[in-house]
């Protein structure tokens, strides 16, 4: 909110630097890589008519809806088309690196296993949690660690 709110517009810049702002270095630069690939692809394809803005930019979340979002918390007065895609996308890819970790811990993803993996990853849990700059680098028992980008 605070980096638009000079101008009052909301563009795909502005995702972009929420979303390095906000995720690990290794987690930004993958959804960064999937808002690009995303908005690339709505921007050459060619029957718009036809088609949902998604199934343009080829993600399975409706970018209409996030969109809806964005106007109705009031993200800014103007809301970029692109803004949308690249939340959209960034979101995405997001959900599909928690479905690999679950998938790497067990054959069959529940809930129970959903919590476990996001508890033990100080990356994730940071960012599912309400006030994430209180709980950096921690786990969900509390215990400090160190972040696998970081860890080098």
């Amino acid at each position: 909110m605070n980096l638009i709110s000079q101008v009052h517009k909301c563009s795909k810049y502005e995702v972009m630097s929420a979303l390095r702002l906000v995720l690990c270095p290794t987690l930004a630069s993958s959804s960064i890589k999937a808002c690009l690939r995303a908005g690339a692809m709505y921007n050459i394809s060619s029957d718009q008519s036809r088609q949902t803005k998604s199934s343009r930019s080829g993600v399975f979340l409706d970018i209409g809806k996030v969109h809806q979002w964005m106007c109705t918390v009031r993200i800014g007065k103007f809301i970029q088309e692109y803004a949308a895609v690249y939340l959209t996308a960034g979101l995405e890819n997001i959900l599909e690196e928690v479905l690999a970790l679950c998938l790497d811990s067990g054959p069959e993803v529940n809930t129970a296993l959903l919590e476990t993996v996001v508890a033990a990853s100080p990356e994730l849990w940071g960012i599912f949690q309400p006030y994430a700059h209180l709980s950096s680098c921690r786990t969900s028992k509390g215990n400090l660690t160190v972040p696998k980008c970081l860890n080098m």
